[in-house]
């Protein structure tokens, strides 16, 4: 992650796992903050939650890592869901890109977790 702009802290082992994000997702830093979630799940994963409840900014490349997610997920059988509250700063972008119609989108992590099954 280039310059610190973000920083991921995965939580869980069990089958659902929280990569949560704080900071600024852009060009510079999305693509590794979407590898390195994907990459530190294990077999025994089922969901992943992309909390991003703490990101003050991001740009089309953050919405590009997210539907690039959802898609690398899905293709291993596992499913993606957003923790994003309305409120969030960056909330607006993502519903004008359409990501809460193409992700499941929640408040909380644990209203995800709930939903998942965890």
């Amino acid at each position: 992650m280039t310059a610190q702009l973000a920083q991921l802290e995965m939580r869980g082992d069990g089958p659902v796992v929280v990569a949560a994000i704080a900071g600024e997702v852009d060009m510079s830093n999305a693509a590794d903050l979407g590898s390195a979630a994907a990459n530190a799940l294990s077999v025994r994963t089922t969901a992943l939650i992309l909390d991003l409840d703490r990101v003050t900014y991001l740009d089309s490349a953050a919405i590009h890592m997210i539907y690039e997610l959802r898609a690398k997920l899905a293709g291993r059988g596992l499913k993606l869901a957003l923790v994003v509250p309305p409120e969030a700063p960056t909330f607006t972008a993502l519903r004008l890109t359409g990501v809460p119609d193409a992700v499941p989108t929640f408040r909380t992590a644990d209203e995800a977790r709930a939903e998942l099954g965890d």
